[in-house]
């Protein structure tokens, strides 16, 4: 699991390669815990945000306080939980898919 400011971040990135990879699709929407949606506001610019958003249905999900939410889902139905699923290959450009650059979480 990753450390430091930007592990929601991996988290995220890692559950929508995961359902690239399992299922050969890109998700339509991702169910992700309420503090770090918030994050994402904070750490994309306005511009990747909109691009991000676009791209993407982001739905607050506050079901799992402890561990966080990480749920992508496809229009057929499959989901991708991270929690239960792992991570996914880190060879999918999903940043370039989302449209946005990494974010800058400053010194690590």
């Amino acid at each position: 699991m990753p450390n430091g400011a930007n592990r929601e971040f991996v988290r995220y990135i890692a559950c929508i390669s995961g359902i690239r990879a399992t299922f050969n699709h890109w998700p339509t929407k991702v169910r992700l815990d309420l503090g770090f949606l918030k994050e994402l506001r904070e750490v994309l610019t306005p511009e990747d945000y909109r691009k991000m958003s676009q791209t993407i249905i982001l739905i607050p999900d506050g079901s799992n306080p402890w561990d966080g939410v990480f749920v992508a889902e496809d229009d057929e139905g499959n989901t991708y939980d991270l929690i239960q699923r792992g991570y996914g290959p880190s060879d999918i450009d999903v940043l370039g898919w989302l449209g946005i650059k990494r974010p800058d979480y400053g010194p690590h």
